[in-house]
């Protein structure tokens, strides 16, 4: 017993080994402290904005998100590669706060680790020791050999791992040499470091050489980790500083909601500056994973347009690394008069004007990133600068737009055709009857668009077979607004969202029934907004209810081969997935054959954020890879629920000439036909 507490006062560093490790903690935190000032004088060119609310909302994401990895987790194996590097590394740093700390005071322990919770603590460090080891040879193998498609196979991330890697080994065999050196009675829980000092103890080296070789494990240790302290904030890997700052302050508000820009207040429209961004949308550029799971959930970079969501955050996180300095001169030299309006432009020379109108807002890549990054909003929000300050838009969106301008429809139809489909069906007018319980919404594409105005017959016949109370506004009915604003065109949104408001106020609408998952959104998230607060239903919840409630009886007479297509707008944005699969299921008997991309994971038919009304003339067609998709699962019907998937699928269906082997129709329009029978 005195022998190994002797041996373990010869373990302690003497004052110059004291001297050298105050100066290298110094210098390495003074580098870090530098670096991390810097970024965050950056990150506060940006607009401030309220993100302090919802505290426990804020900490539960940030339980889930960051210390339970969920989304990682989303793709198993890097998932569970770096969940396990995650949590070694958490426990390792503890240790390593001790380590040091017993550097310079051989007594000095954490409060609990060093009492009753030590021996767990213990086991668990050198459990995720060993885990960590296997993750990142996981890693490597995926990085050096396998190689999929998606992450930036850097050198950065190589340098990281093989860090890692050495901390690892190099903690848990310095362990060893000091469990062989000084045993203690604890050391047992240390299950791996106690097997490495049998192994040592059997070698029989000399007192003398054991204790350099643990000292020099020991420096070898802390000079990695304090290289990493230092290397982390200038490389690609940042976002293990800022992702846990990013996630407790992402956007809690509904996913389908964009802000509402101030028109009257407002100096600048949009964003073309690093400085137009909010704190939190700088915050994103710190906090690229680098993943590529953004890229790999794109339609338009799937479909070889020349967008790549994770090439915009990135293009504008080294134009404001690469540029900080000029920035922060440029914001200095505007504070005493200096016109800085051509400096730091962003569209163009940071991100193609091409790039931002091949989005569909289809919310694939904010779904998918494991860092909360919010990418449509900054797209959009380019969108506004080209729209309302320069006037630019492709061809065809700026003819939509003034459609919706001249006559409150994207094709410019004449406002008496929304009612042309009503024609021998006995549907009350508002204007007629302001008694109603429901207003149903037709929306542009059900009222207007021949094929789809069976979608908006098939649900009136529900309704109406249902007893449920309901009416239209007829010619009264405008556009939701919804193209408008995702092309950019805010001014547009608000001027339809005021003139629908009143003509809503006046009927005392409080219900809307939609069955278009865009003007659902719009009406549900966005109206708000302004005071449009209403009980809103897209048609696939509201049929499901009615089916719950016994008024409408369904018979299964289906028997072809049916499968279902998710609407970005109603799955991703809102989370309805299972209502439209349990009335198909109810017309067929339970068969559904689904789809590989399905739910959160669906593959866009190509026409949101205005795309339904704009050409696509480079790479491939969005809407032939879905319908591909759903030839090759041998479906013989597609169901959708949503006017602008069935228009899409359907010109996919011609495209691929499949019109004799595959059919689509709109759930409401399989209800009705099942009512028939």
């Amino acid at each position: 017993m005195e022998t190994a507490q002797a041996n373990l006062q010869a373990l302690q560093f003497g004052i110059i080994g004291k001297v050298i490790l105050l100066l290298f903690l110094v210098i390495s935190v003074t580098i870090f402290r530098r670096r991390v000032v810097k970024l965050i004088r950056l990150m506060k060119l940006g607009q401030p904005e309220n993100s302090f609310g919802s505290f426990g909302k804020r900490l539960t994401s940030l339980l889930k998100y960051v210390f339970g990895q969920r989304r990682l987790l989303m793709v198993p194996y890097p998932g569970i590669a770096h969940f396990f590097i995650f949590w070694g590394f958490i426990f390792v740093v503890i240790g390593y706060i001790t380590t040091v700390g017993q550097g310079f005071y051989s007594g000095f322990g954490l409060p609990l680790l060093d009492g009753v919770l030590k021996p767990y603590y213990l086991s668990l460090l050198d459990l995720f020791q060993l885990l960590v080891i296997v993750a990142v040879l996981m890693a490597l193998y995926r990085r050096l050999i396998w190689r999929p498609p998606g992450p930036v196979y850097s050198s950065g991330a190589n340098i990281l791992l093989f860090s890692i890697l050495a901390i690892m080994v190099f903690d848990l065999v310095g362990d060893g040499f000091k469990i062989a050196i000084a045993p203690e009675g604890i050391d047992r829980f240390s299950f791996a470091s106690s097997a490495l000092a049998g192994l040592f103890s059997s070698w029989e080296v000399s007192f003398s050489v054991s204790r350099n070789l643990y000292f020099a494990f020991w420096w070898a240790h802390l000079l990695v980790i304090l290289f990493l302290l230092d290397y982390i904030p200038y490389s690609k890997h940042l976002h293990i500083l800022t992702a846990p700052f990013n996630v407790f302050f992402r956007n809690l508000g509904p996913r389908g909601q964009l802000t509402k820009m101030d028109l009257e207040e407002s100096e600048s429209f949009g964003v073309n500056r690093i400085e137009d961004f909010s704190r939190k949308g700088i915050l994103d550029l710190y906090t690229c994973t680098e993943c590529g799971r953004c890229d790999l959930n794109c339609p338009a970079h799937l479909s070889d347009k020349p967008l790549s969501p994770k090439d915009v955050i990135l293009n504008l996180q080294h134009h404001l690394l690469g540029s900080g300095e000029e920035l922060l001169k440029s914001k200095a030299d505007a504070k005493e008069g200096e016109s800085e309006e051509k400096k730091g432009q962003l569209i163009g020379p940071i991100v193609e004007e091409e790039a931002l109108w091949s989005c569909t807002t289809c919310y694939g890549c904010v779904y998918n990133c494991p860092v909360f990054i919010e990418h449509i909003d900054k797209i959009v929000d380019m969108r506004r600068y080209l729209v309302l300050s320069e006037g630019k838009a492709p061809p065809e969106a700026a003819t939509t737009l003034r459609n919706l301008e001249r006559s409150q429809n994207p094709w410019g139809l004449p406002q008496s055709s929304r009612t042309d489909w009503i024609e021998g069906l006995d549907i009350p007018l508002l204007s007629e009857n302001r008694e109603v319980e429901y207003l149903f919404w037709v929306g542009c594409s059900s009222s207007l668009d021949a094929r789809n105005t069976k979608i908006a017959i098939a649900f009136a016949k529900i309704l109406k077979a249902a007893g449920v109370s309901f009416g239209i506004l007829g010619e009264e009915e405008n556009c939701c607004g919804d193209p408008a604003r995702r092309m950019g065109d805010e001014y547009q949104f608000q001027t339809l969202v005021e003139t629908n408001l009143k003509i809503l106020k006046n009927y005392g609408v409080r219900k809307i029934l939609t069955t278009c998952p865009h003007g659902f959104n719009t009406y549900k998230y966005e109206y708000p907004q302004f005071g449009g607060d209403f009980e809103v239903w897209h048609h696939s919840e509201f049929i499901g209810k009615l089916i719950r409630e016994g008024r409408v009886k369904l018979k299964a007479g289906l028997k072809e081969k049916i499968t279902y297509h998710d609407s970005c707008y109603l799955g991703r944005y809102n989370d309805i997935y299972e209502s439209p699969r349990q009335i198909l299921k109810s017309l067929t008997n339970g068969r559904l054959t689904e789809l590989p991309r399905r739910k959160g994971k669906s593959f866009c038919c190509g026409a949101g954020g205005g795309r339904m009304f704009m050409e696509e003339d480079v790479g491939k067609r969005v809407n032939d890879i879905r319908t591909q998709e759903i030839l090759d699962s041998g479906a013989e019907v597609v169901a959708s629920a949503c006017p602008f998937c069935l228009t899409m699928l359907s010109d996919g269906i011609k495209d691929l000439d499949a019109e004799e082997r595959l059919k689509i129709f709109d759930i409401a329009e399989l209800v009705s036909q099942s009512l028939e029978l």
